[in-house]
């Protein structure tokens, strides 16, 4: 998700458990990086650009925003995004939600063994690059935004990785994630917007102390979209308990200073028809909201021929 705004006056934003603090990660070790392979192909009416070496195949839809649709491991066919079951993927309109490019046509060409992808900014005068990677059994997205303009914008990024889930897995954070702030929950179970709770185990609104990090079921109806503050570690993950299987999200807190943590269990989009999934969203504020996050100081900005660049890296560990 990308959303920008003209500064200094504001623009519309473009959108509108187990205690896991001491859970290590096993460590994976390869003797060799495998090689890459790219491939542009076509799925349903789109193109579909595909990434693959012995140990993972990535796959992205460019014309819907250079969206990121599969992540499979390859030594165990694990599937680490959630896949949609109800409909298929569909051409977004524009200013819908999400930002400024995520309904996008982005451009796309492979440079060794690499997916480059670009779009230009609709609502301001810039250029957004993605070039993606795998390193054996990790894929690497580096991201750059240059300014095209004659005056500094604010901005703000978030990662919005839907991942498939089962009950029992678990969220990891940083050691020193005890509290998180709430950005929305469903019937306010943890709070209101800009209240906080803690982390793993908060209290809802009834008193009752709810294990945050481990999923239970669809059938809990809830859904929380919560934040970190600013973290000294850019790390997380989401464990798979019952195989030992885990995916690691790494950033450079320096450049993207928050976590954003969605926990859907069947209370969005309604109770009848919730979906189950977790969303770990490296991302630049403690909101969703350009407006918000200017209100908080804690948009980046653009100035005039600029360029900023960021990475995030997502590591697939076995059981």
């Amino acid at each position: 998700m990308l959303h920008s705004a003209q500064r200094p006056r504001f623009a519309r934003s473009m959108s509108a458990r187990t205690v896991l603090l001491t859970y290590k990660l096993k460590p994976c070790t390869l003797p060799r990086m495998v090689e890459t392979r790219a491939e542009i192909l076509s799925s349903a009416g789109f193109r579909l650009v595909q990434l693959a070496n012995d140990c993972l195949v990535a796959s992205f839809l460019p014309e819907l925003g250079a969206k990121m649709t599969s992540l499979k491991s390859t030594s165990t066919d694990r599937e680490f995004l959630l896949q949609p079951s109800d409909r298929p993927y569909r051409p977004a309109k524009y200013g819908a939600d999400h930002g400024d490019l995520w309904s996008t046509a982005w451009q796309c060409h492979t440079s060794d063994g690499e997916l480059c992808f670009e779009a230009q900014g609709r609502s301001l005068p810039y250029a957004f690059r993605k070039r993606v990677r795998l390193e054996n059994n990790a894929i690497v997205l580096r991201y750059e935004i240059e300014s095209a303009g004659s005056s500094e914008f604010a901005f703000l990024w978030s990662a919005h990785p839907l991942l498939a889930v089962e009950p029992g897995c678990r969220i990891v954070l940083p050691n020193d994630v005890s509290r998180v702030s709430v950005g929305w929950s469903r019937e306010e179970r943890l709070g209101k917007c800009g209240d906080s709770c803690g982390w793993p185990v908060a209290h809802t609104k009834d008193g009752t102390a709810v294990d945050l990090s481990t999923l239970t079921t669809v059938n809990a109806r809830t859904a929380d979209k919560l934040f970190t503050s600013r973290l000294p570690k850019g790390e997380c993950a989401l464990t798979y308990p019952h195989t030992g299987e885990a995916l690691v999200l790494r950033f450079d807190p320096a450049l993207v200073p928050h976590l954003g943590i969605w926990i859907c269990q069947g209370g969005w989009p309604s109770p009848d028809c919730g979906h189950f999934t977790v969303a770990l969203e490296p991302c630049t504020a403690r909101s969703d909201s350009l407006r918000e996050a200017i209100d908080m100081s804690e948009c980046d900005v653009l100035r005039p021929g600029e360029k900023k660049a960021w990475e995030l890296r997502l590591e697939v560990r076995a059981g």
